[in-house]
């Protein structure tokens, strides 16, 4: 008993001298390279005409143009170790969202945060360029924003699929799934593609999903007894012969 919980202590300081690391390497990044020509770009032009000339001549990614343009309005100077932060703090609570989305309260509150804190840490470790990802802020408004933004989309899709919710809260999960999706699309290529596959791959499974058509029409329990295993609505599903 005294030995597991030594271990999950352990393991939870070792999570958080490894994200609060990060946090701390935050503190010392400065702008560098691009950073300078968004924010000359967004205070000659204006923050919309900006925008709208990265797009037209620069780059289609309509979302980190758009958050670089208006980055370029602060104090880069002093405002540019929040966007490091943001970087760890927002990839911590996406993995959150990921972790309560799929686990619900099985697992409850304390291994529910140190779960997405250890896949918060092995995310930013297995990160093949961390300045760049995480302490840019070019690559961090194009490339980490997006990855930020995909694990939210996961973490909304699992909900809608798993779960009986109300039907106001299923609309307003479809309406944070498709802000998220146009958000998504537009920070990089990659990242777009990814979103593509993972719309079509919910596409394909939601039919057969816990969370498909027998919770929106409230007849998940029947379903599931009747068909004993089949999707409802599905040429599998059987009705209960009647006795003679």
């Amino acid at each position: 008993m005294w030995a597991s919980r030594l271990a999950v202590a352990a393991l939870a300081v070792a999570v958080a001298t490894v994200l609060l690391t990060y946090v701390g390497l935050a503190l010392f990044a400065a702008p560098a390279a691009d950073d300078s020509c968004y924010a000359v770009e967004a205070r000659t032009l204006g923050f919309l005409p900006a925008h709208a000339a990265w797009y037209r001549n620069w780059s289609g990614r309509y979302t980190a143009t758009l958050l670089l343009s208006a980055f370029g309005l602060t104090d880069i100077e002093r405002t540019y170790a929040l966007l490091g932060v943001g970087a760890v703090l927002s990839t911590v609570l996406a993995m959150l969202a990921l972790v309560v989305a799929v686990a619900s309260d099985r697992l409850g509150w304390g291994w529910t945060c140190l779960s997405a804190g250890v896949l918060a840490a092995l995310y930013l470790a297995g990160l093949p360029d961390v300045p760049q990802t995480i302490y840019w802020a070019a690559g961090s408004l194009t490339y980490q924003v997006g990855n930020v933004g995909l694990i939210l989309l996961a973490a909304v899709l699992v909900c809608r699929e798993r779960y009986a919710l109300p039907a106001v809260l299923r609309w307003l999960l479809w309406l944070a799934g498709g802000a998220l999706v146009v958000l998504v699309q537009g920070t990089n290529d990659v990242t777009m593609l990814l979103t593509t596959f993972l719309l079509a791959g919910g596409a394909l499974c939601s039919p057969c999903a816990p969370g498909g058509t027998a919770q929106d029409s409230g007849e998940a329990s029947s379903s599931s007894r009747s068909s004993r295993g089949a999707c409802p609505g599905s040429p599998l599903e059987t009705s209960p012969v009647p006795r003679r």
